[in-house]
């Protein structure tokens, strides 16, 4: 138990010299020219990023709007779900 409960705090201790917003950065950089359905992220901007959250914007374009003029839920739920993964690596 004392093993596990070490490797967690060594674990702290490296978490803490890195920098998760240029992992983020560069994360989010690999989706300007992604061909796949990624791409409806590709706008994205990394504004944080701690071990424990991330925050991103989207500057809405017309592209990621619906008949109404409104963001479209589907990208709402897209880059949610791609942010997400690119963040947990």
């Amino acid at each position: 138990m004392s093993t596990l409960i070490n490797n967690g705090l060594d674990d702290l201790h490296i978490s803490e010299k890195v920098d998760y917003l240029s992992l983020l950065e560069g994360s989010i950089k690999k989706l300007q020219n992604d061909p796949s359905f990624n791409r409806v992220a590709s706008k994205a901007k990394a504004i944080s990023a701690t071990p424990k959250s991330v925050v991103v914007e989207l500057e809405i374009g017309e592209e990621h709007v619906n008949g109404n003029g409104t963001i479209h839920g589907g990208q709402i739920a897209a880059l949610q779900d791609i942010i997400c993964a690119h963040a947990v690596g």
